[in-house]
C-alpha cells in the first residue's frame, strides 16, 4: 500500500517537472521562430504608440472615433471646444463647417 502511494507521488512529481520542461522548451522555440522586431524610433520619440491605458476619451468632431484627450489635437471654433485625431480630420471638419454655412 505504502509502495502504490509512493510509485503515485513519484508520478506526480515527475510529469510536473517534464510539463516545465515541455513549456520552458516551447518559449524558446517560440520566441526563435517569432522574434519581436526592434524598434527603430530616434531618441526623444516616444516609443510606443500604443493608446493610453488611463485618461479621459473625447469624441473628434469628425470622424466620431473616441481619442485619448492627452493625444487629441484640441482647437476652440466660435466658442465650443472640438477634439481632433489628426490634422486632416481638423482640415475636413472646416471644409464641412464652411459648406454648412
Amino acid at each position: 500500500m505504502i509502495r502504490a502511494i509512493l510509485y503515485l507521488l513519484l508520478s506526480i512529481f515527475l510529469i510536473t517537472f517534464i510539463r516545465l520542461v515541455i513549456g520552458i522548451v516551447m518559449k524558446g522555440l517560440n520566441a526563435y521562430l517569432n522574434p519581436v522586431p526592434p524598434t527603430t524610433a530616434s531618441k526623444g520619440a516616444p516609443t510606443s504608440t500604443a493608446t493610453p491605458k488611463s485618461g479621459v476619451l473625447r469624441k473628434d468632431s469628425h470622424s466620431g472615433v473616441y481619442i485619448a484627450e492627452d493625444s487629441a489635437i484640441v482647437k476652440v471654433i466660435n466658442g465650443q471646444t472640438h477634439y481632433f485625431a489628426n490634422e486632416e480630420n481638423f482640415r475636413a471638419f472646416l471644409q464641412q463647417a464652411g459648406t454648412r454655412g
